[in-house]
């Protein structure tokens, strides 16, 4: 049988306040403390309580699941997860141009454009690859922003 499921776990934590001995060695395989940390941190009612319990990452599980357990409010924590927004480093027409001009793929040619921006000349070296592609100088501004 699968052991417990985060979810399932944090329903013990909280409303259910199921007792540590009836967890199975399954269980305690799937109980993994950063994951609890960080899906209860993402309850602003209890990120304090969390943010303290943190500080004592090496404690043992079923330590941590008896010290949650008794600090917790019984009931259910509404949790959503909140996740780092995907934000592209460069402009997807400087990449496209700049694979374009040296034949090679977008990935390698963010590393190109990388590369360019750590020399002092690097960034002329592109605004020249952009005016040769007829590219304004407010166009220019634009994608190397």
């Amino acid at each position: 049988m699968k052991g417990k499921t985060v979810f399932n776990i944090m329903a013990d934590l909280s409303y259910k306040k199921t007792n540590s001995d009836t967890y199975t060695e399954g269980d305690w395989k799937a109980y993994n403390t950063y994951m609890v940390n960080r899906w209860l941190s993402m309850n602003s009612d209890v990120t304090e309580i969390i943010n303290f319990i943190q500080k004592y990452y090496s404690l043992d599980k079923k330590i941590h699941y008896k010290l949650l357990s008794d600090i917790l409010p019984k009931q259910k924590l509404f949790t959503k997860y909140v996740k780092g927004k995907k934000v592209d480093k460069y402009n997807p027409e400087l990449v496209t141009i700049v694979a374009k001009h040296y034949e090679i793929s977008r990935k390698e040619a963010k590393l190109r454009i990388e590369m360019y921006r750590h020399f002092s000349h690097g960034i002329e070296a592109l605004s020249e690859i952009l005016r040769s592609y007829g590219k304004t100088q407010k166009e220019i501004k634009r994608l190397l922003k």
